[in-house]
């Protein structure tokens, strides 16, 4: 009974086990890429529409902003314009309800423009107004200017009592704080009439002169253009935005009669928490339950911010979650769907691109089965159509093959040690090509190492030749300077491969004790430079070489300068070496050697070390010379001391017998004895000194 092996779908072809791989793991990607696109998908849509609602939010606090900014500034223009009147020069009092009148009537969203002044602070005039029917003025006459709107007609306002101005925040909360000040809001009717009541509120500007209170500028602003411009915002069903004072108090709001209420979520556990946000004035959005719509919400607090006044005011903006979430949940069913039949279609098409993959594999499987047992020239390089990838393997193979056979040609070349071979490698990252490269380079760098050792051997040797010679040399001829010399130039003009030389030594004028160059030996020489045997110091290209003291090499000679004579005729050299014979700073003369070739480095080396030890052998050989000139001379003057003791005696022997005959005394002779014994003792002992310093 044959056995059925579940896993036996991964022993079967290519084709099979790639089309169940790919689909498997396409299955897999999809779902998870589904996923995520709906969790991703979901909280974009989430994010947006908060980024939407706060965006919308902050239009809506920086409207506000500008709307109070605007009141404040007219306050200001008025405040500006009156502190610039002086009443002395213009004390009529209607200039400045003319102003408070055009203000109002250029303004519609005013209600009411009006300045208090402090007593007698204007013109100091009140007593003249006190108790009359001036209408801008109160009971005791002080100045107090203002005109209301009713029914889109300007109207003065009527007097108010000095009691109230006391007691009323419009004008005693700027004359405290010295700034701005925005009152709460709150109803009003200018027509005496319950019905005609609107919501506004006060701007009040203190008015400064010289660091001094003198009054108050005030504008009465309507808040129902405030209202009206809220509910114009529309955010999904149930979605509101709101104004909330720092108390709490509802400025805006969909709902009319919740305006100039507290607001709900000020209200309970959480209310003085709301109440403290909004005093802080910080910017927050986050997700809170609603008690009013008894759900779960999105909040914006958006702060309005005033800077030139004390308002604590924040706009609120209220999203239910549930209505923002309910947008995305049919776009995510659709695209369910949708990717439900793309993932069939794909499988279908992942199935028939397989096999039309899968055969071509099959067939580069083989040939690269044959490339990986190194068989590289039993295949050919195959012609590819196409762009698809399976066409780029069999380009990349060709490549490979080329590559293979490229390489394998080029180890053969270096083998034969042909280091110049053209090799170019698959690309930078071959390390088969980068390596051969390498081995080339190092087998080179090692053929070229050994030839130059080689090279420095040769040289060295060369140099360990010369050496030797010149010491065999140097003792055959110890006590002849003149012979050294001519065999020393001989010597070294072979040695060198010069065809030219010539030894100049340093010698001093007897008569002027002029020091001069002396031309000692020479080498192929013409008649005529071997007639000019004196050189002054300074004078000629030897001359300077003596001055100077450096080696001068001179590779284009003047054509005049000198001439290579042979059985051939006569040559021009075309290199010529002057060099210092000098140990340190002890000069003794100058080498000259012409070549017809230029000269190399080691042997202009080797040249300086000779010169130092001609320096040491002719300094030496002078010492030897000169001693033995001395030697000679004491022994010839020893003789004759001798000579002269010897004679000495023997006149004295025959005064002592002279004495010993007459057996007389005679004072002269004996003096004459004692002078005749002093001389020879005196004679000796020079001559024993003579012998010691020799």
């Amino acid at each position: 009974m044959k056995i059925h092996n579940p896993f036996s779908i991964f022993s079967r072809s290519v084709s099979t086990k790639v089309a169940f791989r790919v689909i498997t793991v396409t299955a897999v990607l999809f779902s998870v890429l589904l996923t995520y696109v709906f969790i991703s998908y979901r909280d974009n849509v989430k994010e947006e529409a908060y980024a939407h609602v706060e965006s919308r939010s902050r239009e809506m606090s920086t409207y506000y902003r500008d709307f109070f900014n605007n009141a404040i500034e007219s306050a200001t223009v008025i405040e500006k314009t009156l502190l610039s009147i002086d009443p002395k020069s213009q004390p009529s009092r209607e200039l400045v309800q003319e102003i408070c009148k055009r203000v109002l009537e250029t303004n519609p969203e005013y209600y009411s423009v009006w300045v208090v002044y402090e007593p007698n602070a204007y013109d100091g005039n009140d007593l003249t107004f006190a108790n009359s029917t001036f209408e801008h003025s109160t009971e005791t006459g002080r100045y107090s200017p203002g005109y209301y709107r009713l029914k889109n007609k300007v109207i003065v306002s009527p007097s108010v009592l000095d009691a109230e101005i006391l007691e009323e925040d419009y004008y005693q909360l700027p004359k405290k704080i010295r700034k701005p000040v925005i009152l709460e809001p709150y109803l009003y009717s200018y027509s005496g009439d319950k019905k005609d009541e609107i919501l506004e509120t006060t701007i009040a500007v203190p008015l400064i002169e010289n660091e001094k209170f003198i009054g108050v500028v005030g504008i009465d602003v309507s808040l129902e253009k405030l209202n009206e411009h809220n509910n114009k915002l529309k955010l999904y069903k149930s979605g509101f935005g709101k104004l909330v004072t720092e108390t709490g108090i509802l400025v805006a709001h969909p709902d009319p009669k919740k305006i100039m209420t507290l607001a709900a979520d000020t209200k309970g556990k959480n209310g003085q928490k709301i109440l403290n946000l909004i005093k802080s004035q910080e910017y927050k959005a986050f997700e809170d339950y609603s008690f009013v719509l008894k759900q779960e919400t999105f909040k914006v607090f958006s702060p309005l911010k005033i800077e030139k006044a004390d308002l604590n005011w924040t706009y609120v903006f209220v999203i239910p979650v549930k209505e923002i979430m309910e947008k995305t949940q049919t776009k995510i069913n659709n695209t369910i769907i949708l990717s439900s039949g793309l993932f069939l279609l794909l499988i279908i098409i992942l199935v028939l691109a397989i096999r039309s993959v899968t055969q071509p594999i099959k067939r580069l499987t083989k040939r690269l089965n044959t490339l990986s047992k190194g068989q590289i020239q039993k295949l050919e390089i195959v012609k590819v159509k196409g762009t698809d990838e399976i066409a780029s393997m069999l380009k990349e193979s060709n490549h490979l093959l080329e590559g293979l056979k490229s390489t394998a040609q080029f180890a053969i070349e270096i083998g034969k040690g042909k280091f110049d071979s053209q090799y170019t490698p698959l690309s930078e990252e071959d390390e088969l090509g980068q390596s051969l490269i390498e081995m080339r380079k190092n087998l080179l760098k090692a053929e070229q190492d050994h030839i130059a050792r080689q090279i420095e051997d040769t040289n060295q040797m060369w140099a360990n030749d010369g050496m030797t010679h010149f010491s065999e040399l140097v003792r055959n001829h110890r006590n002849n300077m003149q012979t050294l010399s001519q065999d020393l130039v001989s010597f070294i003009v072979h040695h060198m491969g010069a065809l030219q030389g010539a030894i100049f030594f340093v010698k001093q004028d007897e008569q002027t004790f002029e020091k001069y160059l002396e031309l000692t030996a020479t080498y192929a020489f013409t008649k005529e430079r071997n007639a000019q045997t004196r050189i002054r110091i300074g004078e000629g290209l030897v001359g300077c070489v003596a001055q100077e003291k450096k080696v001068n090499i001179i590779n284009n000679l003047p054509l005049n300068y000198t001439k290579i004579e042979s059985g051939l005729g006569l040559s021009t050299p075309k290199t010529l070496i002057l060099l210092p014979i000098q140990k340190e700073e002890n000069f003794i003369g100058v080498l000259e050697l012409g070549f017809l070739h230029p000269v190399e480095n080691h042997q202009i080396k080797w040249l300086e070390k000779i010169s130092e030890e001609i320096t040491i052998i002719f300094e030496l050989l002078k010492v030897n010379i000169r001693t033995e000139q001395l030697l000679a001379k004491s022994n010839e003057q020893a003789e004759l001391m001798r000579q002269q003791e010897e004679e000495l005696r023997q006149n004295l022997e025959e005064l002592q017998a002279t004495q010993d005959h007459t057996n007389s005394s005679n004072e002269n002779n004996q003096a004459i004895i004692s002078e005749l014994r002093q001389e020879i003792e005196r004679l000796r002992s020079e001559n024993e000194q003579y012998k010691n310093q020799n």
